[in-house]
């Protein structure tokens, strides 16, 4: 069985990694996405995201799913060394 993968590029996609109205966005594109695809993965290019954008978008993802499926089905790239505790912060405190 072939797994099928979806990738989100937010660098090539310019997509804003701020506010959370703009997480709010990509949270529902990646919910339309995990519809459809086994896996997800987003790259973020090295590029440094606000809490809001995280809590917004990884958080609600992360509560949507549930830790277990959100680490099974999703997959952060690209991640910058600056970014990385808060993302870890946010899906710590959202698998509780």
């Amino acid at each position: 069985m072939m797994t099928s993968i979806f990738r989100f590029d937010l660098g090539a996609q310019r997509i804003p990694m701020a506010t959370r109205p703009n997480g709010q966005a990509l949270y529902e594109k990646i919910l339309e996405a995990l519809d459809q695809y086994d896996l997800i993965e987003i790259d973020f290019a090295n590029r440094s995201p606000t809490p809001s954008f995280v809590d917004q978008c990884i958080g609600g993802v992360v509560k949507s799913l549930g830790v277990e499926k959100f680490k099974a089905r999703v997959k952060l790239r690209n991640v910058s060394e600056d970014a990385r505790p808060l993302l870890i912060h946010v899906i710590r405190s959202r698998a509780s």
